[in-house]
């Protein structure tokens, strides 16, 4: 026998800490890319009408449809493919867009804009 049984554990274990620690964690905006830091892009470089801090996605999936309440879809996989609008917030609803365009300029943001 290459390994003993107990010494699968060892790799199995951190193995499955750290893929559970993937599934928990909060997406946040990436970095300010430095172009952006040394020159900031201005407010009236966003059209007015995208001035505010959610926005839509269109997505496009083959998740099987969930039963549970309040979910839309599951893990399980579908055979036809259905799509759809995702509305996204940076950060809590209390965010205004002046603080979001600060805050995107920045190399290292003060506020929290998880997604």
């Amino acid at each position: 026998m290459l390994f003993h049984s107990l010494g699968k554990s060892y790799i199995f274990a951190p193995l499955l800490v750290f893929l559970l620690s993937a599934c928990t964690s909060n997406p946040t905006l990436m970095p300010t890319p430095n172009l952006y830091v040394s020159t900031p892009y201005s407010e009236n470089d966003v059209p007015k009408n995208l001035h505010n801090t959610s926005m839509e996605l269109l997505y496009v999936t083959d998740r099987a449809v969930s039963e549970k309440e309040g979910v839309m879809y599951n893990a399980s996989r579908s055979p036809s493919i259905a799509y759809g609008v995702a509305k996204v917030n940076f950060g809590d609803k209390s965010l205004q867009w002046g603080e979001l365009l600060e805050q995107s300029n920045l190399k290292n943001r003060s506020a929290n804009l998880t997604t």
